[in-house]
């Protein structure tokens, strides 16, 4: 289940612990930086805050921001992306501790590697997002998104598509032939995200039609946009859960074992 409610305290508490809710990605600045040989995989988190805190990224201090990262540690490569607290209360969406998980809406691109360096577009609800990606890579190198002039339709998506072209150097990467539109995201029962997309066009013969991407839910809290004192606490809260439940599955499993023999 996708949702971008405007007004999200709104609902039950009980729907909304069942939302992923994605943030439109014009809200959020982001970067691509070199990742030091010397920052191990759990050191990855210290060295994102670090960069918001001390390395000019941010104007704001990292307590301040809804922020995640993703890295490429055979590459050497972090994308770090934030958005204030502030500007999200703004506009209505807070205590986004209540939700399943709280993503930028272009999280299901980090999902996605090409067999060459790209030019991929993203389309979800009214913001399109283009982001480059070097062969085999699922960190982008660079990421831009922009709100589309609803009035304008069609015409929009393309002026929209024109201004994040010109941000890039196309002559280092090949251009997507079709733009992806998101669609839902569901939690499946095997520890995944599958994020749905289907093609605006989809009139090339060249493309796939399977553009679903699936994305581990515990590589994810990475991505999540939540303080990470919250994240550490509801990740153990829910591994605990699920192990309980687990149990109680093999134990009602052997009680119906002993009861037929």
């Amino acid at each position: 289940m996708a949702d971008t409610p405007e007004k999200p305290t709104e609902l039950p508490i009980g729907e909304l612990r069942e939302i992923t809710l994605r943030i439109p990605g014009e809200h959020f600045f982001c970067d691509s930086i070199p990742l030091p040989t010397s920052v191990k995989a759990e050191k990855l988190q210290d060295f994102a805050e670090f960069v918001l805190n001390e390395g000019g990224l941010s104007p704001y201090p990292s307590d301040q921001l809804a922020w995640g990262y993703q890295a490429d540690e055979e590459l050497g490569k972090i994308f770090i992306f934030a958005t204030p607290l502030a500007k999200l209360k703004q506009m209505g969406w807070q205590n986004l501790e209540i939700f399943r998980r709280v993503f930028p809406y272009f999280i299901s691109m980090l999902g996605m590697e090409y067999p060459e360096p790209t030019i991929a577009f993203l389309l979800f609800e009214e913001t399109l997002t283009a982001a480059s990606f070097q062969e085999d890579s699922s960190v982008p190198d660079l990421l831009f998104s922009i709100p589309l002039n609803e009035d304008e339709g069609d015409e929009s998506i393309e002026d929209a598509r024109g201004k994040l072209l010109s941000l890039f150097d196309l002559e280092n990467y090949e251009i997507a032939k079709d733009i992806l539109v998101a669609g839902d995201v569901d939690r499946t029962n095997d520890g995944f995200f599958k994020f749905e997309h289907e093609w605006l066009d989809g009139k090339d013969s060249g493309l796939s039609l399977d553009q679903d991407v699936l994305m581990a839910a515990d590589e994810l809290w990475s991505s999540d946009l939540r303080q990470k004192e919250f994240k550490d606490v509801e990740q153990k809260r829910r591994n605990q859960a699920r192990s309980r439940w687990k149990g109680i599955l093999v134990w009602s499993v052997g009680m119906a074992a002993m009861l037929l023999a």
